[in-house]
């Protein structure tokens, strides 16, 4: 799993939680994700603004991982906010969760998006 754009602490602790749960992790810059030769079953973007700008840095992650499934953290999300609703439909992302997240609520968005779909 990819870990991109996200806050170095934050991404430490949620880097932490995935192994806990035996899933590795990788933070890095978006920059960074062109150049990297491994592949990843799922994508974390932090998206700190996604009304100003963050839908098109998404759309460019996705053009770069074509077929990955991207969730998008930001906290500008309300908590409320459905994972996969019409904000993740609109951002063209399988999910969006607000930061900061709880352990419990994190693993739960991770494993229902690296599930098999059926």
């Amino acid at each position: 799993m990819l870990l991109v754009d996200v806050e170095p602490a934050l991404a430490a602790l949620l880097a932490e939680w995935l192994a806990a749960a035996g899933i590795a992790a990788l933070a890095l810059c978006a920059d960074e994700l062109p150049a990297l030769q491994a592949t990843a079953a799922l994508i974390a973007a932090a998206v700190p603004f996604p009304r100003q700008g963050g839908a098109a840095r998404l759309r460019a992650l996705a053009a770069a991982r074509p077929g990955t499934p991207i969730l998008a953290l930001s906290p500008t999300f309300f908590t409320g906010i459905a994972a996969r609703g019409a904000v993740a439909r609109e951002l063209g992302v399988a999910a969006v969760l607000a930061t900061p997240v709880d352990r419990a609520t994190w693993l739960d968005a991770v494993g229902r998006l690296l599930e098999p779909a059926g």
